[in-house]
């Protein structure tokens, strides 16, 4: 002990080395006017009194045998408010506040009382985010509950910590009974980077992002969920970057969300990639999304949205996929329109892999990888977009990958527009599209590959309008040679207004296309196209049924070909 000790320090030692186990031991030292003092864990700490202003205090380790949470601490007696958090403030028995001297203003997780090892850390773990100052994951922690992010920090993690969520919580009591969990909440102006996330329970999210702006979330890894990985609700201006996502039950999922970019996750093996609910200004780019049981890359609603050059492949109900918006969001009146699918890698087969790893075989439903769903909303403020595209429908027992596909929308004035995409098929079905308004395919390229079906005609009907103008169709199957490779089912409930114009088919057909129907209310304009034929004893073009009518007038009245 020091020869400087003071009387006052010999009696503070005296009582406090050794005491019974249960308040561990203190030490005291003379640093200049003040006694510096030395617990032996948090316990000691806690148990000190009537401590000097500026008082030095040194904690050991947080509790015995731990190794871990130690530190330096200065007494400030001037501060009456701050809680005892567990980790960077202590409050002792004379009720006064002990505080953690934290270099770099970082604290760990570690100084929280959290050594790595199972059990439940759920009150720490709350403690630890609620601190204002940047803070690190140096430890695994093991958490039943949900902790919420305190605004205007960052939190990132040594390599190797993993948060593990380990308990079904289907709701988290302190926000409402019918909410859902998360494992934690991110407050607004917050930079997450590289922290790992495994497990959760019932309807458990891995990041919540509710209502918050300037949100970052990159590198980090989330896993084995059962909710969302990401959810942001309503929140503003946020980035979500360079994420691993994978076993959970969403990917990222929008909800009214505004000025959001998602760039190069990667995401595999959950119910939908990014699913984007009536979101405004959002920007995807450079993902990597695979195996989903539902879709791929999904605008539900919203505006000015834009996937722009993802990698997407094996999602049940489509890849590339637009919705309308959901019935349960209507009443935020959300306008929907420019919704842009561009410069994406898309492959679709029969085959993928679910959360729990097991591949299904032949599994992939009878919808395209472009995809839009029915019912689309009745005005749309801009067209849905699929441009410069790469669309690959592999084989499949099924028969039946679609490059694209659609389901009514007959009360919308929707614009879908295809431009500048390659589709290639080695199914037997590019693609059909029913119930559209207004459908554009300008400079598009279509191959067919596939030498063991004869290829199904690519169906469009029930259109207000459709044209088809400078594009590409190459039938490259020698075994087709009885089908066409358009249909277009025209006249009333049908296609109304019929364009094909400089169009290039080549390949092996019985028809380059067929139109089928009556009564519509313009002649359709059908020129400048050109047929290269492998097979030459077929007629290019079919007009199939008695008559077509324009008005008053009837036009190519011929039963079996033309041109």
């Amino acid at each position: 002990m020091s020869a400087g000790i003071n009387r006052r320090g010999l009696i503070k030692f005296a009582l406090c080395y050794p005491v019974l186990g249960g308040l561990g031991r203190v030490f005291a030292s003379q640093t200049g006017s003040s006694v510096d003092i030395k617990c032996a864990n948090v316990t000691a700490l806690r148990n000190l009194s009537s401590v000097k202003e500026g008082q030095i205090v040194y904690l050991a380790e947080y509790s015995n045998g731990s190794g871990k949470g130690g530190g330096t601490f200065k007494v400030d007696l001037a501060d009456k408010q701050s809680p005892d958090d567990g980790g960077y403030c202590f409050i002792n028995s004379s009720d006064e506040r002990i505080k953690r001297i934290v270099a770099g203003n970082k604290i760990r997780a570690s100084d929280y009382g959290m050594d790595g090892k199972p059990g439940d850390n759920t009150i720490a773990f709350k403690g630890f985010l609620k601190c204002k100052l940047e803070k690190i994951i140096d430890v695994s922690i093991f958490t039943s509950g949900m902790a919420r992010l305190a605004d205007d920090t960052r939190l990132s993690a040594s390599e190797g910590a993993v948060i593990y969520a380990i308990s079904d919580v289907n709701h988290d009591p302190e926000r409402s009974q019918n909410n859902q969990g998360q494992t934690l909440e991110v407050g607004s102006n917050c930079d997450i980077d590289g922290v790992i996330i495994n497990g959760g329970g019932f309807r458990n999210n891995g990041f919540l992002v509710e209502k918050k702006t300037n949100v970052t979330i990159k590198n980090c890894r989330i896993s084995n969920g059962k909710g969302q990985a990401i959810l942001d609700y309503m929140s503003k201006d946020c980035v979500y970057a360079r994420n691993s996502i994978s076993t959970s039950y969403h990917g990222i999922q929008l909800w009214l969300s505004e000025n959001i970019k998602i760039n190069e996750n990667q995401i595999s093996q959950v119910k939908g990639g990014i699913w984007s609910a009536c979101a405004q200004n959002v920007y995807a780019a450079k993902n990597l999304i695979h195996d989903c049981s539902d879709v791929g890359l999904d605008w539900e609603g919203g505006n000015n949205c834009i996937s722009d050059g993802n990698t997407i492949k094996f999602c049940t109900n489509g890849e590339l996929a637009v919705f309308s918006t959901g019935p349960e969001l209507k009443r935020f009146n959300v306008p929907m329109g420019n919704l842009t699918h561009k410069n994406n890698i898309v492959v679709r087969a029969g085959d993928y892999l679910d959360r729990a790893g097991t591949k299904k075989i032949n599994y992939l439903k009878d919808v395209g990888a472009c995809m839009i769903y029915g019912n689309l909303d009745p005005h749309l403020i801009g067209p849905i977009i699929f441009e410069n595209n790469s669309i690959t429908a592999q084989n499949s027992l099924n028969k039946s990958m679609r490059c694209f596909a659609s389901r009514a929308s007959n009360k919308s004035d929707a614009v879908i527009i295809f431009k500048n995409n390659r589709f290639e098929s080695f199914s037997n079905d590019m693609g059909m599209l029913n119930g559209l308004n207004k459908v554009f395919f300008t400079d598009n390229k279509f191959n067919y590959h596939s030498d063991k079906y004869n290829v199904n005609s690519t169906l469009f009907q029930n259109f207000n309008s459709l044209s088809m103008t400078s594009n590409e169709i190459s039938i490259l199957s020698a075994g087709n040679r009885n089908g066409a490779i358009f249909t277009i089912n025209s006249g009333h409930g049908s296609a109304d207004e019929v364009e094909m114009q400089k169009n290039t088919f080549t390949g092996f057909s019985a028809y380059a296309f067929v139109v089928t129907g009556r009564n519509m209310s313009k002649q359709p304009v059908i020129k400048d196209n050109i047929f290269n034929p492998n097979l030459k004893n077929r007629s290019l073009v079919a007009v199939k049924s008695l008559q077509l009518k324009s008005g008053d007038k009837y036009f190519l009245v011929i039963k079996d070909g033309f041109y």
